[in-house]
């Protein structure tokens, strides 16, 4: 016979207290993250203008003898009248720069690249996403949290109340 919880309170409370909900929990949710940092991580198409404009803005990112251009993922160069290309800077690598930590209450995905704000970042953040980049197709910190809030409310009810039920009667308590 199931014990009842109106009875066996300081029981029920010590089952409850060893039910590894937390541990379920943070490997979904490290799980979910894993994903979005996967979807962080991906470039765009590269394209030589922004989608929309035109004249002036809609040169792009392309080699022009006298002119600077960058190569993603090398770095900026300027193409001489002679047609040469001189390496001006290297790349931050914004791809390669994502990075997780995970605690007890907190998990945090961030980029250390100094620019990548501009390209990602949320809207409350100190630099966000400018709206060139989103409308290139870059993805942003408010896409990532959303996606990722939806996947966590979508996993964690089946899966803590399937594992809180199994734990709970293991423990000779009955939970409807």
């Amino acid at each position: 016979m199931a014990k009842e919880v109106t009875t066996n309170f300081k029981e029920f409370a010590t089952a409850l207290a060893s039910f590894a909900a937390a541990s379920a929990l943070a490997k979904e949710v490290t799980k979910v993250a894993g994903q979005e940092l996967a979807k962080l991580q991906h470039y765009p198409t590269r394209m030589a203008a922004t989608p929309g404009t035109s004249g002036l803005h809609s040169n792009g990112n392309y080699a022009k003898r006298g002119r600077m251009y960058y190569k993603r993922g090398t770095g900026a160069f300027y193409r001489r009248k002679s047609g040469t290309d001189t390496h001006v800077s290297d790349s931050e690598n914004l791809k390669d720069n994502w990075a997780m930590t995970v605690m007890p209450q907190a998990l945090t995905i961030f980029n250390t690249v100094s620019y990548a704000g501009y390209v990602m970042g949320a809207s409350r953040d100190d630099k966000p996403q400018t709206t060139v980049m989103k409308t290139r197709g870059w993805r942003n910190l408010d896409d990532s949290r959303i996606d990722m809030d939806a996947m966590i409310s979508a996993v964690a009810p089946d899966g803590w109340k399937k594992q809180l039920v199994s734990h709970m009667l293991g423990k000779g308590f009955s939970i409807v």
